[in-house]
């Protein structure tokens, strides 16, 4: 079995009151759980203030 690194970019519209924070930390959970993925973390997250 090999292990391999996957660097993933997602893109969300958070209400001004939600915590990207924690939906990083639920989004990690979930890929752990259901896919039995080793390690997952955020490794940064940026601002864009509703812009595109």
């Amino acid at each position: 079995m090999k292990c391999i690194d996957l660097y993933l970019k997602v893109e969300v519209d958070l209400p001004d009151d939600e915590n990207p924070q924690k939906l990083a930390e639920d989004l990690c959970r979930m890929l752990r759980k259901a896919y039995a993925v080793r390690k997952a973390e955020l490794s940064s997250h940026v601002d864009h203030n509703g812009e595109k």
